[in-house]
């Protein structure tokens, strides 16, 4: 059994359970169709059930003829694949972005009509590598830094992503040595769009200038942060446990906390009872932590906040504190 077969099965060994479907997002190129074709030779062993999607954006000519003959090709193996191509868009502001929308409602719609157990991204190393550094240049923080998970949730979806520690070039390898054929999408090499952008200036541009692996480098920091984030992660689901409540409010002390881990926690009881709060209002809120002598309120949409003494108390649904309130 190839190194990408052993990979999947043991993947598949720690993850799936027979019955309910799964359904696997096919682009037609080297990595999906490496995907599709592992996992066609392990459905019989895992008693998979497996329905293939495939989107066509239309954004090449020759992509609707592409898009038949590999439904044909899948189905002559007996498994059910659907098409689907949602409404074109001339412009191309945010056409990445708007297609990943795109994708991600025909994956939901048909997860839930099928009533998936999960859906297979085939998504590798070198995607790692790129959704680490994109989140880094645009400021991201630790959680999202951390980049893709092999076993994640998107939109009530479970994600399941095996292939994020395999290189492309072991994908493409594996297609080459078994006789899969695949799709060439010249769209992504486009440098009008980023990450073609970043897979062909880039990255091999931070190559050249630091001598690095650098895709393997990003890989590394991204299980870092991944630990980090777990840690905290703990960290905060514990504090917020042990916090006192009522109908009318939440207080957690956090006094001796230190400030990363004190805006963690915020951040997630912020999530948790529905309060919109920025960074830099969460920073704040550190900040007012830290002077055990004050006592502070402030509001904002959502909820209403008393800080003292390191215990941090958020009222839901919003109620005005009159007393020193302060506005963020």
């Amino acid at each position: 059994m190839s190194k990408v077969l052993q990979h999947l099965d043991k993947f598949f060994d720690e993850h799936h359970d027979a019955g309910a479907p799964v359904l696997l997002g096919f682009s037609g190129g080297p990595d999906s169709a490496a995907m599709f074709h592992a996992l066609y030779r392990l459905q019989r062993k895992h008693a998979m059930h497996l329905i293939v999607i495939h989107v066509d954006h239309g954004w090449r000519k020759e992509s609707t003829e592409e898009a038949g003959v590999c439904k044909q090709r899948i189905e002559q193996l007996g498994i059910q694949c659907i098409v689907v191509r949602p409404p074109q868009e001339e412009s191309l502001s945010n056409r990445e972005e708007r297609a990943r929308d795109s994708r991600i409602a025909i994956f939901r719609t048909l997860y839930q009509l099928h009533k998936a157990q999960a859906l297979i991204l085939a998504h590798q190393a070198g995607d790692q590598a790129e959704t680490v550094l994109k989140r880094i240049f645009e400021g991201g923080h630790m959680s999202t830094v951390k980049g893709m998970r092999p076993v994640s949730t998107l939109e009530d979806m479970i994600v399941w992503r095996p292939f994020l520690a395999i290189p492309k070039r072991e994908l493409v390898q594996f297609c080459h040595e078994k006789g899969i054929a695949f799709l060439h999408d010249y769209t992504n090499e486009d440098k009008r769009y980023l990450r073609a952008r970043m897979r062909k200036e880039i990255l091999p541009l931070l190559e050249e200038s630091f001598g690095k692996a650098i895709e393997e480098n990003l890989c590394r920091l991204a299980d870092s942060f991944q630990e980090m984030t777990d840690y905290m992660e703990m960290q905060t689901q514990t504090a917020i446990a042990a916090a006192e409540r009522s109908k009318e409010w939440i207080s957690i002390d956090l006094s001796g906390r230190h400030p990363f881990e004190a805006q963690s926690i915020i951040r997630q009881l912020a999530v948790n009872e529905g309060v919109s709060l920025g960074q830099q209002h969460i920073r704040h809120l550190v900040q007012l932590l830290e002077d055990k002598r004050s006592k502070r309120t402030f509001s904002i949409k959502g909820g209403s906040f008393l800080v003292h003494r390191g215990r941090l108390t958020l009222f839901v649904p919003f109620n005005v504190i009159n007393e020193s309130n302060n506005s963020l």
